[in-house]
């Protein structure tokens, strides 16, 4: 059985013929069809999962059945299995109506029965899921994927939700795209001309960056990059022209793959001008930081700001924990807001008016 090409071993087999029962062998069908629609050869087993489609306000009644289903049949994850952040916030601190939250808490108890570390965050890799160089991932989080190519050399594609679910309760991936030498070839040496000086900065080069390139770039930089930094700048890329991978010198652990790189210089002015162009930038709304969440040890104060960070973080202040304004219903609350994240501010326009800015 199987698609065309695609080589299933006997394991494998077994699971997809249901002798395993039959809700596993729907999921193993979903990895078969990924797979062929991606011309893959092999499943391979993810070193961890990463599942996205964790907001009730994103999956909606379609995806909370799902989950129900799966949760029900008492399967369990079968690989380190972390999760997105969640629509509501873990300690109350963003108004939600009360059909939202209960059927939000229904997807969280449905996740957690399967097993998934309950650490509701963007950001895997600083809770307890660092990928090692080589690893094959099946992370459903945009951002984390570009951390997990560029930063630690892992090898990891943008999967949707039903296919990280499935991963988590089969143990398999298809074998394709980011995974594979062949696609991660340099196609642009980006020349940047100009020292992102925080955080919005970094987000705004990657804003840009998305926009204009069609393929993975070298980007040579001024200064090395901290975590941080490219978290920002990768989660703005990933957003603005779903770019999963980066080469910068003395960060990402393998040597470039090039092939006639076309040449790019950035100047600021390239930057800042298409920020101003897409977004306001008067200091004004409701002001978050941490999108990427931010975890402990890299939670600076922002006075009258609220910080979005993972299930298990402790800060002083205004926090929103486990959940992030763009999956949560933030509209109900705030027609406004002001962020130093242009990824936020990418999904957040289509909702409400954007403001961004440093903090």
């Amino acid at each position: 059985m199987g698609c065309p090409g695609l080589y299933l071993t006997k394991e494998e087999e077994r699971i997809l013929d249901g002798e395993e029962g039959e809700l596993k062998a729907k999921l193993m069908e979903v990895l078969v069809k990924l797979g062929d629609v991606f011309d893959a050869e092999r499943l391979v087993r993810p070193a961890s999962v990463h599942v996205s489609g964790v907001s009730y306000g994103t999956i909606g009644d379609a995806g909370l059945r799902f989950l129900r289903k799966v949760a029900e049949a008492g399967l369990r994850v079968s690989v380190p299995t972390s999760v997105n952040p969640c629509g509501i916030c873990l300690d109350g601190n963003l108004p939600v109506d009360e059909e939202f939250e209960r059927k939000q808490r229904e997807i969280m108890d449905a996740l957690e029965s399967l097993g998934v570390a309950s650490v509701y965050t963007c950001v895997p890799y600083q809770q307890g899921f660092q990928p090692s160089r080589g690893d094959l991932l099946a992370w459903g989080e945009s951002s984390a994927v570009f951390v997990a190519n560029t930063y630690y050399g892992a090898r990891a594609n943008r999967e949707g939700a039903p296919a990280t679910v499935a991963a988590a309760v089969v143990g398999r991936i298809p074998e394709y795209g980011m995974h594979l030498d062949e696609n991660r070839v340099a196609e642009y040496e980006v020349v940047v001309e100009f020292e992102p000086r925080n955080d919005f900065e970094w987000s705004a080069l990657g804003y840009y960056l998305g926009e204009a390139l069609d393929g993975i770039p070298v980007l040579k930089l001024p200064t090395v990059p901290s975590l941080s930094n490219v978290k920002y700048m990768g989660a703005a890329a990933a957003a603005s022209g779903a770019l999963a991978m980066a080469y910068i010198p003395g960060i990402t652990p393998e040597e470039p793959r090039m092939d006639c790189p076309e040449r790019i210089e950035v100047e600021r002015e390239d930057v800042f001008d298409l920020v101003e162009e897409r977004f306001g930038t008067e200091r004004e709304g409701f002001a978050f930081t941490g999108c990427p969440h931010r975890p402990d040890g890299e939670i600076p104060r922002f006075d009258g700001c609220a910080i979005c960070c993972p299930a298990n973080a402790t800060l002083d202040g205004y926090r929103l924990r486990g959940t992030c304004p763009v999956v949560a219903p933030i509209e109900d609350v705030h027609d406004v807001v002001f962020t130093d994240s242009l990824k936020a501010a990418h999904y957040l326009a289509s909702r409400v008016e954007v403001n961004v800015g440093p903090l």
